[in-house]
């Protein structure tokens, strides 16, 4: 078990976007490469800057990123994520789509339904109310946030200050 020894300020953001497998089989590999490129980008131009420093951005995998912030000013931030993001995403789209607000897509027990577009969920996780004692506790709250915003059909930024909110 990993014990977090650091009793600074900061904010972690889990960023995760929803509806990926449904775009990514409507559209291809890469174009799903292109747009997590393109939300990669989006995070890094928005968190490191220098009223950031020292920040963190990484790609976890898939569609799956995470930053690390040294302050709890985490809100324009994640407008600021969420709105570039959603303007970014138009370019991904067919005119269709667009116009539907969804793709068509099977479902992984191969029903075809109505998927929405591709959003971005973000989990905030910080340590302004809550000292997290270790790397495991910090994720299982980063996980139990990150639920919450997937049951929001579109992006989203939702932050926990004390994992006692969550039940």
């Amino acid at each position: 078990m990993m014990k977090i020894l650091s009793s600074k300020k900061y904010t972690i953001l889990y960023l995760d976007l929803d509806s990926f497998k449904s775009f990514n089989d409507t559209y291809g590999f890469r174009e799903g490469d292109a747009l997590i490129k393109e939300t990669a980008q989006i995070i890094s131009d928005v968190i490191m800057t220098n009223d950031n420093d020292p920040s963190f951005v990484g790609h976890i995998g898939g569609d799956d990123f995470i930053a690390v912030l040294p302050h709890h000013r985490y809100e324009e931030l994640c407008n600021s994520i969420i709105n570039r993001f959603e303007q970014a995403k138009l370019r991904f789209y067919s005119e269709v789509d667009l116009q539907n607000g969804y793709v068509k897509s099977t479902n992984r027990v191969g029903v075809l339904e109505n998927v929405p577009l591709v959003s971005i969920s973000i989990a905030v996780i910080t340590n302004k109310r809550f000292s997290y004692e270790t790397v495991e506790e910090l994720s299982k709250a980063a996980a139990m946030v990150k639920q919450k915003c997937k049951a929001i059909t579109k992006s989203v930024c939702i932050c926990i200050e004390d994992p006692s909110e969550i039940r």
